[in-house]
């Protein structure tokens, strides 16, 4: 679906794990509809409901919800709004961060150990000196840089992932 895309009171009662007389209740308050009584666009609905519901549950904004219910209600609305961030492409996971790091770290890696057997002999020619020993040179360095970078931090890693 579409962030731009409306929904009836009943899709979005389902959506944020509630009934269709509290979403009922909550346009009475304010939520807004389009002129064909569906709810507005549902990117706007979602913010619409966690700037005006009070979670401490004494709001009179749901007077038929108890605090938890409210509190859940709310934390769904933020997992709804959560997908429609991933839907539209401007959230990423933490985990497919993570794969694609690991997946450009192995890249370079595997780019910088070969580097000596790609480029030593184009080297060797233009220094003039034997390409054999360029070449075991460079590979020996090259892997000395890659083993200090084994230490380097990486910054979306947490305690957990040690």
């Amino acid at each position: 679906m579409s962030s731009t895309e409306t929904e009836t009171k009943a899709a979005f009662a389902r959506r944020l794990g509630c009934s269709k007389a509290w979403v009922s209740q909550l346009i009475k308050k304010g939520l807004p509809l389009t002129s064909d009584g569906k709810l507005v666009p549902i990117a706007e609905a979602l913010a619409w409901v966690q700037g005006n519901v009070s979670s401490g549950g004494t709001d009179n904004d749901a007077p038929n919800l108890n605090g938890a219910k409210i509190r859940l209600v709310l934390a769904n609305a933020k997992r709804a709004e959560f997908a429609l961030e991933r839907e539209r492409g401007t959230y990423v996971s933490r985990d497919e961060v993570r794969r694609a790091a690991q997946a450009f770290g192995r890249g370079h890696r595997d780019q910088m150990l070969n580097f000596a057997n790609r480029f030593g002999p184009g080297i060797a020619a233009a220094a003039g000196c034997d390409a054999a020993t360029l070449i075991g040179l460079i590979d020996a360095r090259m892997r000395e840089a890659l083993l200090e970078s084994v230490g380097i931090s990486v910054p979306f890693q947490g305690d957990r992932d040690a």
